[in-house]
């Protein structure tokens, strides 16, 4: 018998709450994860996200990309939060974009990511921020 993704998760609805079921299986992904409004404020930084870069959730939480909590940057050292940023082009094509990149963590260490970062649409398939999912 095959089970939709519909029918799977409103079978899960049945013993958890919906939200709290999405936050625990993005919160406990191995990778990072985090979500940016069009505003780009980031409204979501999942556990592996914090442990990568050494900032919390509350403390990343409503920071906006162009705080550059982060300080991204491309190979070269060529900032990447400019007119050439990669989430202009995810939030205004809705194209998936991948690149790799160095951040500065929470101890002042660069580090070395990949980056991929992916548009977010609401039901009627407008977009609505985008996930970006660096990794080590």
């Amino acid at each position: 018998m095959t089970v939709d993704k519909f029918t799977m998760l409103k079978n899960f609805g049945r013993f958890y709450d919906e939200k709290d079921l999405t936050d625990s299986i993005l919160s406990g992904m191995s990778d990072g994860l985090y979500f940016i409004s069009l505003a780009r404020q980031i409204l979501f930084w999942n556990d592996s996200t914090e442990k990568i870069t050494g900032f919390s959730s509350k403390e990343a939480a409503g920071c906006y990309c162009f705080d550059n909590i982060l300080n991204f940057s491309y190979a070269g050292g060529r900032y990447a939060c400019d007119a050439s940023c990669p989430l202009n082009e995810v939030l205004k094509e809705g194209r998936t974009v991948s690149y790799g990149a160095e951040i500065t963590g929470k101890s002042g260490a660069r580090i070395s990511v990949s980056a991929v970062l992916t548009p977010v649409k609401n039901s009627a398939g407008e977009i609505i921020g985008a996930v970006k999912i660096p990794t080590r």
